[in-house]
């Protein structure tokens, strides 16, 4: 199964996969460490809201927000799509979505060595 698709015909699929990837990993760490109390007190968070409303918490967002937007673009100026699914050599060819969102779920979100040793 590709990724995207030739024309991004899975979007929906892949998102979809991201967000829920995201959204466990979420809930491992709110059962793990505890939810965060709604009334917005310090309850022991790493990066609390005053943080959040700090200038240069938010300027280093925009900084990043800026910089994907500019990678972006000369990726659609530069990058050739010449990807086909008849031609499928692996050097080439998409990634499979299966592994794509196995290697985001094991290596990205949950990269501690713990999180695979069931699996070994």
């Amino acid at each position: 199964m590709n990724a995207l698709g030739p024309q991004a015909e899975n979007h929906e699929f892949f998102k979809a996969y991201i967000n829920q990837i995201l959204n466990e990993h979420k809930a491992a760490r709110e059962r793990y460490h505890g939810i965060h109390d709604p009334r917005g007190e310090d309850d022991g968070l790493f990066i609390t809201p005053a943080m959040k409303k700090n200038s240069a918490f938010e300027s280093s967002q925009k900084r990043l927000s800026d910089e994907l937007n500019k990678l972006f673009d000369l990726l659609m100026k530069h990058s050739v799509p010449f990807y086909h699914p008849r031609y499928q050599a692996h050097m080439t060819m998409d990634a499979s979505m299966p592994a794509i969102l196995g290697y985001i779920t094991t290596v990205r979100i949950f990269h501690t060595h713990s999180a695979l040793a069931p699996i070994l």
